[in-house]
């Protein structure tokens, strides 16, 4: 069965998803040591929950953070009006692919048909090829539904200021497909681009009470 008759359609593109990760605040320092990483990592997801509760609000969706008394597994996910699951979203900050193919792997599972994945960027994980372990995992899994959507952002790292974002739609998508690229201002102003000519566009739902990030 598709996914849309289960989860119903997707609040917004991917596209829409991925410009609104582009209003993340870049982070100025590399941290050193456990703590300073923590700490990174704690900012990076009170971004994302920032942006994404903006987009949301947009499209009747209210934005909760893994930190909310109900538990979720996901560090952010969406809800839906009827109680439904409109996007689950993990990050990580470490730089060893284990750690970044543990959280992905808890998106499989995500009863949402938009599942988003964050991670930082780094060399180390470039060297390990982490976008194909990440599209081997997908291929490996048989459990998906027909039209799910995977959206994996690379986030930048110190030195690039630089952002990636991949796609992979279940029974649909061969390989994860690299859709756009985005670079952080710099002192020649900052560049977005598109690798395909295409707006990005927001499905507006039902409207429900004002929506807040929970921590």
């Amino acid at each position: 069965m598709p996914a849309q008759e289960i989860f119903g359609s997707p609040a917004v593109t991917a596209e829409a998803l991925v410009r609104a990760m582009t209003e993340m605040q870049v982070f100025s320092a590399a941290p050193t040591g456990r703590a300073e990483f923590k700490a990174v990592k704690a900012q990076m997801k009170h971004e994302i929950a920032r942006v994404l509760d903006a987009l949301g609000r947009t499209c009747g969706m209210e934005t909760v953070h893994e930190s909310h008394p109900q538990e979720f597994l996901y560090d952010v996910v969406w809800i839906a009006p009827s109680g439904t699951m409109g996007l689950a979203v993990e990050c990580e900050t470490s730089m060893y692919v284990a750690d970044v193919l543990y959280d992905f792997r808890k998106l499989l599972y995500a009863k949402a048909p938009l599942k988003l994945m964050v991670f930082s960027d780094s060399a180390q994980l470039r060297r390990q090829s982490i976008i194909d372990r990440i599209a081997d995992e997908l291929k490996a899994f048989h459990g998906h539904l027909p039209g799910e959507e995977y959206i994996v952002v690379q986030f930048c790292n110190f030195q690039t200021g630089c952002l990636e974002a991949y796609r992979f739609v279940a029974t649909r998508s061969v390989e994860l497909e690299k859709f756009h690229a985005h670079t952080w201002p710099t002192s020649r102003g900052a560049t977005t681009r598109p690798l395909r000519n295409q707006r990005p566009k927001i499905t507006t739902g039902r409207p429900t009470e004002k929506p807040t990030v929970r921590f």
